[in-house]
C-alpha cells in the first residue's frame, strides 16, 4: 500500500503543490515507477510541455483548477487501488465494474470472501480491518457520481489510516484477523 500512498502524494503535488495545478490526466498502473528504495514515482502523467505559440489553449485546459479533472484523477487512483488489491488489470470498463462488484460483495460477506478476492501474493499479510478500509475507500473513489468521490486529501488520510491499522496489527502479532 505504500506504493499507492506514493502515487496519491504525487497526484496531490500536481493538484496543490505547483501553480498552475495539473488536473485530469491519465494515471495508470503502468505509469507508477519505483526507485531504488521502492518509492513510487509518477511517469507519463500527460504533463504539458511548452509548445509553439498558438497552442496555449490545449495546455490551459489541462492546467485549470478543474473540479471534474480532480475527481477524474481520484477515479483513476481508485482503479489503481483496485488493481493493487486484486492483482488484476482492469483495462475495460466491464472488467473494472466486475472487480468492483466482487469487492462490494466481499465486504458484505465478510473476511473469508474478501480473502478470496484479494491478490494471492498479499493474502495473509494484511489485517482484515486494514484491507476492509482500503477496499471500501477504493470503491468510494470509483463512484459513478463524481461528487461522491473523495478529495485527494481524503485519499491520503484514509490510505495512511489503513497503514496505521496494519502497523498496529503487525506489532500486536494478532494473526487471528488476517486476510
Amino acid at each position: 500500500m505504500a506504493i499507492t500512498i506514493g502515487a496519491a502524494r504525487g497526484v496531490q503535488f500536481l493538484h496543490t503543490g505547483i501553480s498552475p495545478a495539473i488536473y485530469g490526466n491519465d494515471l495508470k498502473i503502468d505509469n507508477i515507477l519505483l526507485d531504488e528504495t521502492l518509492t513510487a514515482k509518477i511517469s507519463d502523467y500527460n504533463i504539458p510541455l511548452p509548445l509553439k505559440t498558438g497552442s496555449e489553449s490545449s495546455i490551459s485546459n489541462r492546467l485549470s483548477s478543474d473540479e471534474n479533472g480532480e475527481k477524474e484523477d481520484i477515479y483513476q487512483l481508485g482503479i489503481l487501488l483496485l488493481q493493487v488489491i486484486t492483482g488484476k488489470l482492469a483495462t475495460f470498463t466491464s472488467e473494472l465494474n466486475a472487480l468492483k462488484h466482487k469487492l462490494e460483495e466481499s465486504l458484505a460477506e465478510g473476511p473469508s470472501k474478501l480473502r478470496s478476492v484479494i491478490d494471492p501474493s498479499i493474502r495473509g499479510t494484511f489485517a482484515y480491518e486494514s484491507m476492509k478500509t482500503t477496499v471500501q475507500f477504493a470503491i468510494n473513489c470509483l463512484s459513478k457520481d463524481s461528487t461522491k468521490r473523495p478529495s485527494i486529501e481524503d485519499v491520503l488520510w484514509n490510505l495512511q489510516y489503513s497503514i496505521q491499522v496494519q502497523e498496529g496489527w503487525t506489532s500486536s502479532g494478532n494473526l487471528a484477523t488476517h486476510l
